[in-house]
């Protein structure tokens, strides 16, 4: 079966190239984040912290955005030039929303502890206790909040977006980022039932449902899924 958002090989071998050097950096940091010594901080509350990070926050949902942006410049020459408008206005756009899923938990484990220098036992315990909580609720809001962030990209190209979802997306949404985390999908998806679909067409699903407007998302249905759009629809060709 033909597939229409399949990305050309050259776009698929530049996302894989381009997303090396992300892994390097999320692994060296997630290193220097465990080992870096933090005076008054226990090692053990830290390796607490960045489980709990990547357990209950954003935080893989946030891994994920990050592969699909690396991956969309290269999927044709539109997305290359529209990335560089982009880049005017994104930064500030879920830079708010990261703000709410990433800083909220790591301030609010802080300020439990304590600002001194050799804060007490007891609020040690206390912030490793509701961490967990923090990140929870900090995961809600900002998966509350991301629709409406999204509207920011709602202008682009659905063939780009979707193909942006090949490649390196792909597999870590399969493997990291599809465990536990608040994907939303289209109606039509869930009549279908997300059992009966592949990793890549959940993925895809949940792109468009978030990120295309509601044109390129009819299109995005009905190259996708046509004999869903034709009964949902009654299109004829």
């Amino acid at each position: 079966m033909n597939d229409y958002f399949q990305s050309h090989t050259i776009s698929l071998i530049l996302a894989w190239v381009f997303s090396i050097p992300v892994i390097i950096g999320l692994i060296a940091a997630a290193i220097n984040f465990l080992f870096e010594k933090s005076e008054g901080v226990p090692r053990l509350l830290t390796i607490w912290l960045l489980i709990c990070l990547l357990l209950f926050s954003p935080l893989r949902y946030i891994l994920l955005q990050l592969f699909i942006a690396t991956a969309y410049p290269v999927q044709s020459l539109g997305a290359l030039f529209s990335t560089v408008i982009l880049a005017f206005y994104i930064p500030i756009v879920f830079s708010i929303l990261y703000a709410i899923g990433l800083g909220l938990p790591l301030l609010g484990a802080v300020a439990i502890a304590g600002f001194k220098d050799r804060p007490s036992n007891i609020r040690f315990l206390l912030s490793a206790a509701v961490t967990p909580v923090i990140c929870i609720i900090a995961g809600w809001l900002y998966f509350l909040v991301l629709p409406y962030a999204a509207y920011s990209t709602h202008w682009l190209s659905p063939q780009d977006v979707i193909r942006a979802t090949n490649g390196p997306p792909e597999y870590f949404y399969k493997y990291v980022a599809e465990q536990m985390t608040p994907f939303q999908f289209p109606g039509f998806v869930r009549e279908m039932g997300l059992e009966n679909l592949s990793a890549k067409e959940r993925l895809r699903s949940h792109v468009a449902a978030v990120y295309l407007g509601e044109r390129a998302f009819s299109f995005f249905v009905y190259k996708s899924y046509p004999e869903e759009f034709k009964r949902k629809t009654g299109y004829k060709e």
